[in-house]
């Protein structure tokens, strides 16, 4: 997922595939080996895109009119697209933000509550009212000055990267690569059209004011 968001934009974490090997020091387990990835620090993103990260008091969240209203869209839009309701770039909940480069930037991480993922511990917030991860929820401010249509237009010409990004996964089995490509499907059904989209994903975006 993080490798398809870079599709989209470098304005995300760095991240690597990795094979790593774990050992319980305290002897209770045997080794093993296992897949996992590593992820930039947080200030090193912060460095990479040129920024610093924005620290908020717990609870005290941030005003929509702060952030960069497209990457904001771009990122809500994504995270429709992979079916992740687990995030917030106002509670920075899954979410850092970096300023300096404009507007703040909104920038996504931890996706394994995803519907593409679809994790078995995974479960949605009871107050979204959705039934389990896999159902899809727009949870994007309501820009509008966003270019709706062509962001639409981005993730439509974007889908075969997409797709190649879930294929080159070393080790995926071919069912979860199937289920992926398959939840994808659904994504773009969503935004065949412009009335579409609206009723699908933008009715459902928050007020700004």
């Amino acid at each position: 997922i993080y490798q398809a968001y870079r599709v989209l934009t470098d304005l995300s974490f760095h991240v690597r595939l990795a094979r790593m090997s774990f050992v319980d020091t305290g002897g209770g387990r045997d080794p093993f080996t296992a897949w996992g990835f590593l992820i930039e620090e947080d200030d090193v993103l912060a460095e990479h895109l040129g920024g610093t990260l924005v620290d908020i008091p717990e609870g005290a969240g941030v005003r929509p009119h702060f952030l960069n209203p497209r990457q904001s869209t771009l990122n809500a839009i994504f995270q429709y697209m992979v079916g992740n309701s687990d995030w917030s770039d106002q509670a920075l909940h899954n979410v850092k933000l970096v300023e300096g480069v404009g507007l703040v930037l909104p920038v996504p991480y931890d996706f394994d509550f995803s519907g593409i993922v679809d994790a078995r511990y995974a479960t949605p917030d009871p107050l979204l009212g959705i039934r389990d991860v896999t159902v899809r929820i727009y949870r994007g401010w309501c820009f509008d000055s966003v270019d709706r249509e062509g962001l639409l237009a981005l993730f439509r010409e974007k889908r075969p990267a997409f797709e190649d990004a879930f294929r080159r996964v070393p080790g995926l089995e071919e069912e979860r690569l199937r289920k992926a490509l398959s939840y994808l499907e659904g994504f773009y059904e969503d935004i065949q059209t412009a009335d579409r989209a609206n009723r699908r994903m933008f009715r459902d975006c928050r007020p700004t004011g």
